[in-house]
């Protein structure tokens, strides 16, 4: 199985596992901590409410306003970041789109597959894919980032 494949299997995992997880909390300040971290030397999976980008994440690519961080995902040169929450899914990614057109980036193309649609965006030696669903009232934005390649 190829990285890329395993990493969009772990996505699917955390999209089914984020709903039961997301209101965990370990700390004693209440603060949230990822029900699920775990990492080697090929890459981390990170899953619920608490997860955070990892220190490399680009400055310049927005966080989808009024969605939670629920996963990340690295491995392979590649970083995958799940957000969820309520909210209008369009809207959300419109606001990302702009402020990413803003820093520089340049729109490649779209694909749809089902209720899901993936645009690429790229700068430079980096390529980030902003997919984008809508699940009644809940918002999904994931945010796959490769740099180098």
């Amino acid at each position: 199985m190829t990285r890329r494949v395993r990493a969009g299997v772990a996505i699917a995992v955390a999209v089914l596992l984020c709903g039961p997880l997301a209101a965990c909390s370990n700390s004693a300040d209440g603060s949230p901590e990822p029900a699920i971290s775990v990492s080697d030397s090929e890459g981390s999976l990170v899953i619920g409410e608490g997860s955070e980008l990892p220190a490399d994440w680009p400055t310049d690519i927005p966080a989808p306003e009024g969605l939670l961080l629920q996963s990340v995902v690295t491995a392979d040169g590649s970083t995958i970041a799940l957000y969820l929450g309520p909210g209008n899914a369009s809207v959300i990614a419109q606001e990302v789109t702009t402020e990413l057109v803003a820093n520089g980036y340049t729109a490649q193309g779209s694909t749809s597959a089902g209720f899901e649609t993936t645009t690429t965006y790229t700068k430079g030696s980096t390529s980030v894919d902003v997919s984008v669903s809508q699940t009644g009232t809940d918002a999904s934005i994931t945010l796959t980032v490769r740099s180098g390649q």
